[in-house]
């Protein structure tokens, strides 16, 4: 199958690989640059802890851009100057993730390289080949990629073999979620994984819809480590502003605790923004991480600016990571986790959750109904016109 794949998409200019969670949309990503040896390629993808796993780096760094849309405000932006050079030479871009980026982004995307190639043609005439389920989570904001005016400019390929999960049982159990398709069949078997809140499973990982309830869990078991060991407090500080991200204010961290990185700190080493590790100890007051791919680092505190530079936040990177929001696993391979499905409130969360567990033995859910099977009427139509 993935050679057929291959083939269409080195015969086609430009190309979308639609394939569900765990079809080898990763290892394919790795034959289509092998068999392009010889060409500039960029391997990029929606989000930090996705473009990981694939050796690339943020659609939005790769090109120079900020949180911004407007093309004009990107290219005459210091950092977009930056990338110049390697983009008047790039032949491929490859965009991971697809689901999760805007018909605005792909917008901008496809004039952002028509720039760069000074070129009227189709994304200024590189090819560009997304992957992506849009059955999982969609952009933060705004409509979907394939609503983009640019959109039909890809020739659609499926990937349906799914190689991540080998029990039948549960491969049907994920393309049922995925499509919406509620039977008696799924409501048993997910009734069966179903376990007490008072469970105790304190060696698995928790995936939670929210933030509150990550940050929730994260807090409990810090309290469980610190008692043992000493802590240490650090305090952001403000100049000129109440805090405008998502890092806290006060972040408490122990040896043996276990932290998520917050911002792409050195993306060539894999250390990015959703990278998790363990804090070995400290050099004077600073965290040193023993990150999961081996790395050790130690952080150190960050200052984010606000677009006018008359407003700045510093503060260490980090946070506890005991649990994780659904969001930050889209892409991981888990070999269990408990899934706490309270307030599951958007297309694809539950099935980007169970998709990430090779088998129904690693499965454990808390307060599973079958309204938290969401599914966006816009995705269900497009499939129809491309499967």
């Amino acid at each position: 199958m993935t050679d057929d794949v291959l083939e269409f998409i080195n015969s086609h200019k430009c190309v979308f690989v639609n394939g569900p969670a765990g079809s080898g949309k990763s290892y394919l990503i790795k034959e289509i640059v092998k068999s392009n040896e010889g060409l500039n390629i960029a391997i990029t993808s929606s989000t930090g802890i996705s473009s990981t796993s694939i050796g690339g780096i943020t659609v939005h760094s790769f090109l120079g851009m900020g949180v911004d849309t407007d093309v004009e405000q990107i290219v005459a932006s210091f950092k977009f100057k930056q990338k110049l050079v390697d983009l008047r030479i790039l032949d491929i871009l490859i965009i991971d993730e697809i689901s999760m980026i805007s018909s605005n982004l792909f917008d901008t995307i496809h004039n952002i390289l028509c720039y760069t190639k000074r070129s009227t043609l189709p994304f200024g005439g590189i090819r560009v080949i997304c992957l992506g389920d849009f059955f999982q989570l969609p952009p933060v904001k705004g409509d979907y990629a394939f609503k983009s005016k640019y959109w039909s400019l890809l020739k659609p390929v499926n990937m349906n073999k799914i190689y991540r999960q080998t029990d039948q049982k549960y491969i049907n159990l994920l393309n049922k979620v995925r499509i919406g398709e509620i039977d008696e069949d799924v409501i048993s078997i997910l009734n069966s994984k179903l376990i007490d809140k008072t469970h105790k499973l304190d060696d698995k990982l928790y995936l939670f819809p929210r933030n509150k309830e990550v940050d929730a869990i994260n807090t409990i078991k810090f309290k469980e480590i610190s008692n043992l060991n000493e802590i240490k407090t650090y305090h952001m500080d403000l100049h000129n502003t109440t805090n405008f991200t998502l890092i806290p204010n006060i972040l408490k961290l122990c040896k043996r605790c276990k932290v998520i990185l917050l911002i792409n700190l050195d993306q060539e080493r894999g250390l990015i923004n959703g990278s998790v590790g363990i804090v070995k100890g400290f050099m004077g007051d600073l965290p040193i991480v023993e990150f999961e791919n081996g790395i050790t680092e130690t952080i150190q505190k960050f200052i984010w600016t606000s677009k006018d530079k008359t407003k700045r936040i510093s503060q260490i990177p980090l946070k506890l990571a005991y649990a994780l929001s659904i969001h930050k696993s889209q892409g991981m391979t888990l070999e269990n986790a408990v899934i706490d499905l309270k307030d599951c409130f958007i297309h694809g969360q539950l099935y980007v959750a169970l998709s990430r567990i090779k088998n129904l033995d690693g499965l454990y859910i808390i307060n599973f109904d079958k309204k938290s099977i969401i599914v966006d009427e816009d995705v269900k139509k497009y499939y129809k016109t491309i499967t």
